[in-house]
């Protein structure tokens, strides 16, 4: 894996960041939360997108900030996250962060597992502008998440392991 500096990773982040914020359409699953401070979403690394039940785009409308972040298996450091927010109005999403914004749609492609839901996250305006990532989806009791693939194939799996190029994302509703 190249070597990428922490700004350049960052930024990186910030438009998947974004563009998992606004791919994000909640599936609603059975919850399980795995700590007091996470949201309560269902077990990651276990389920595969085929037992995902559909999503309700209502749900996803508004405000979040990213409650966790994790990218090829590393996690992101929580101070880092305190500025990333992600606004979302219909299937158009804004996602800040440090200053920066990126924006974009949500596109929702057929899928062929079940209500697996899909997500590619179109990336409209800002440094990334021009790209789309390919990502699932889920919902849980106070949050959603995101698995979005940086390069590569659709992850089938809620998970980003060392070398994967999977970013996992986590949000809530802010408080």
């Amino acid at each position: 894996m190249t070597k990428v500096s922490r700004d350049a990773w960052r930024r990186r982040f910030i438009w998947v960041a974004i563009l998992s914020a606004v791919a994000f359409f909640p599936v609603a699953c059975p919850a399980q939360q795995d700590s007091a401070s996470s949201p309560k979403l269902p077990a990651a690394n276990k389920q595969d997108v085929e037992t995902v039940r559909p999503f309700r785009e209502d749900l996803l409308q508004g405000e979040w900030k990213v409650e966790k972040v994790k990218f090829a298996g590393r996690d992101l450091p929580g101070e880092d996250l305190q500025t990333m927010r992600l606004s979302v109005d219909g299937r158009a999403w804004q996602n800040t962060a440090n200053g920066a914004s990126e924006s974009g749609v949500f596109e929702f492609p057929a899928t062929q597992s079940g209500d697996a839901q899909h997500v590619n996250l179109v990336i409209e305006k800002g440094e990334s502008a021009g790209t789309t990532l390919e990502g699932i989806i889920r919902q849980g009791e106070s949050g959603f998440e995101v698995c979005y693939a940086v390069s590569g194939e659709r992850p089938r799996h809620f998970e980003s392991n060392e070398g994967s190029m999977n970013l996992l994302i986590s949000y809530v509703r802010p408080k």
